[in-house]
This record gives C-alpha cells, sequence and structure tokens, in this order.
C-alpha cells in the first residue's frame, strides 16, 4: 500500500487511478494456500517493512515533523501536477494547428 502512495505521489493522483497495472495490483486476488506453518501476512507488518525501507520511523513518531513532511510533499505534488497539466494543455493546442 505505501508503495501505490509512493507512486501516487511521483506521478500524480490522476495517473495512478487511471493505470491499468495499479488497478489490476490492487483488485488481485490471490489463489493457492499458504505454505504449511508459514504466519500471514498483515497488513501492518508490510507498511512497517515498508517504513523501514524509507528509513522514516522516527519521522514518523515525531507528529508535528511528520505533518510538516507531509504538507511539503502535498505542496511538491500539488505543483509537479500543474506543471504536467499546463504541459498536456501546450501539446493539445499544438495539435489542433
Amino acid at each position: 500500500m505505501i508503495c501505490c502512495i509512493t507512486l501516487c505521489y511521483k506521478i500524480g493522483p490522476k495517473e495512478v487511478t487511471a493505470s491499468k497495472t495499479v488497478k489490476k495490483a490492487m483488485m488481485a486476488e490471490v489463489k493457492g494456500r499458504r505454505s504449511v506453518g508459514r504466519q500471514r501476512i498483515r497488513w501492518r507488518d508490510v507498511t512497517r517493512s515498508d517504513m523501514n525501507k524509507l528509513h522514516v520511523q522516527d519521522d514518523a513518531m515525531d507528529r508535528n515533523r511528520w505533518k510538516r513532511i507531509n504538507r511539503a510533499a502535498d505542496t511538491a505534488i500539488q505543483l509537479d501536477y500543474g506543471r504536467m497539466e499546463k504541459k498536456k494543455k501546450k501539446k493539445k493546442w499544438h495539435h489542433q494547428l
């Protein structure tokens, strides 16, 4: 799930929701059975491992710092998304000529 959120931050929310690959991954059903004795992988465990990989545990524990980081990320996403929209509009205009 964190990977999907990270992907959303990198390429913009509309592109992620429109992506067939992401939709397939989110809607996929795993068939078959777990190995005998293997523990069930829980959402919490996956989230913790993603946070370990991204080295954000300490930041997430400090509520004020986490809010600042997310606000900065939201602003950056909005700016990037706005730039992408402007490029798309320019391309459409050139095609109309």
